[in-house]
């Protein structure tokens, strides 16, 4: 698609190159076995104690295993499963690795390298290990679902469209239908806001129906200005706007450009501001944002047609909302549903199933989290803080709940509880501190601390 004159000097473009890179060479631990059972039983026994959640016995049997037979793909990918339950991330790459090292021809150890990298928000790596396993297994459709993943998570729409749809095509498994839904609600998604990003600032005229007509929330009549915002200079918040948005984080982009548009009388912050809250999910509010555009130019053609193209994909969510079979089922269902919208992107969306179910639910540990997390995803931290602290309530060592909770009192600019938070986050997911993935979360503490002590 075409990128627009407004946009054109701060869109994402990233390519990455289909490559095939040599695994690097790490030594596998020498473990000595302590009895006289064969590698097969060892890992028969290790894969009984992974079933039991009992990671750190299946790890010393999984190694066991091994020292018996460091051919055995089975234990080198049960050990991988160990570490990675109990998410040492960088310990399991080492054992898929290692194992590659051994075995050469494991195809599979190139998949898992590529999921592992991915659950670790590496993902120009898990890129390049799902190529090079497509490469040599060009038929497995998971495959290609993390690879959509991947390049979703990086920016790199073009490409996840395309892993995505090649996905679709592939996966004709019934028990797997529900990843398929969610590939299309990504496709779908990536397809209006690369239609947004694309717009220019040409001449038109305004255009539009009225929003209630479509069925939109009457949260459209809010004024998109009010919310979470960043403070400083004018100059310095777009281009710190720009930034996040170049970096695939709508998220911070919105707080800068909603800063921005307090102080700017144009209409450059507030389209930009619309543009992230559409790709963040929240299409109610980049048509509240693309209004205040044309309340001030109103010969803006690229605002009215956004705002069109927004109304129809509203429309076209709460009628596949309403039909969904999901809404008639239990909580589970309607989280899982919950959950395919908000991992599209369309948090905004994932609301209107989370909203209802929080008043039938109130003290659910599930609807509360995942209704915090969306809100966190819309900018709106005070009332995610609200929902998460009751998630935190019915279960007071959930990790996610503990971590979600700093993200929130940092955007909120209450130091001290997001210090608290994120501190008893750490205690509970990487006690040992040996989780590289989250070294920013451990320099967004010390950065919290030293700020505590001034």
């Amino acid at each position: 698609m075409a990128t627009g004159r407004v946009l054109q000097r701060w869109c994402l473009g990233l390519a990455l190159a289909l490559s095939v890179s040599a695994v690097a060479v790490i030594k596998a631990p020498v473990v000595l076995a302590q009895d006289a059972m064969s590698a097969e039983s060892l890992v028969k026994k290790a894969n009984q104690l992974l079933k039991e959640k009992s990671y750190e016995r299946a790890e010393a049997v999984f190694r066991e295993a091994l020292a018996k037979d460091p051919r055995s793909v089975a234990a080198y990918e049960g050990l991988g499963d160990a570490l990675a339950g109990r998410r040492q991330w960088e310990d399991a790459i080492k054992v898929y690795k290692n194992g590659l090292e051994a075995i050469p021809d494991w195809h599979r150890g190139l998949y898992l390298l590529g999921y592992t990298y991915r659950k670790m928000g590496e993902y120009e790596d898990a890129i390049k290990f799902y190529q090079q396993y497509i490469i040599v297994t060009p038929d497995d459709p998971d495959a290609y679902y993390g690879l959509g993943q991947s390049h979703h998570k990086a920016g790199n729409n073009a490409k996840a469209v395309e892993a995505f749809k090649i996905y679709v095509e592939k996966e004709k498994r019934p028990a797997e239908q529900k990843w398929v839904a969610r590939a299309k609600e990504i496709i779908d998604s990536v397809d209006l806001a690369d239609d947004v990003a694309a717009d220019g600032a040409s001449g038109g005229e305004e255009g539009g129906e009225d929003l209630q007509d479509e069925g939109a929330s009457d949260a459209a009549v809010v004024d998109v200005v009010e919310g979470p915002a960043a403070e400083g200079a004018l100059a310095d918040l777009l281009k710190r706007g720009d930034m996040a948005f170049e970096a695939s984080n709508p998220t911070e982009a919105v707080r800068f450009y909603r800063g921005a548009a307090r102080q700017d009388a144009g209409i450059e912050a507030l389209y930009k501001l619309g543009v992230t809250l559409a790709i963040s999910g929240d299409l109610v509010g980049a048509i509240g944002a693309w209004d205040k555009v044309l309340e001030r130019q109103p010969d803006m053609a690229a605002a009215s047609e956004n705002i069109a193209r927004a109304r129809q994909k509203l429309k076209a969510q709460a009628d596949k909302g309403v039909d969904d079979p999901r809404l008639g089922q239990g909580v589970e269902a309607q989280l899982e549903l919950a959950a395919s919208y908000a991992e599209a992107g369309r948090h905004a969306m994932a609301l209107r199933v989370l909203d209802p179910l929080s008043d039938q639910h109130p003290d659910d540990h599930g609807v509360r989290l995942s209704r915090g997390r969306s809100l966190m995803a819309l900018g709106r931290y005070e009332e995610a803080a609200q929902d998460l602290e009751l998630a935190l309530g019915s279960d007071p060592g959930d990790g996610r709940v503990l971590g979600a909770l700093g993200e929130v009192y940092v955007h909120l600019a209450d130091p001290g509880r997001a210090l608290y938070f994120l501190k008893r986050y750490l205690e509970r997911v990487d006690p040992a501190g040996r989780n590289a993935a989250l070294d920013q979360t451990r320099k967004t503490v010390a950065r919290l601390e030293a700020s505590l002590a001034r």
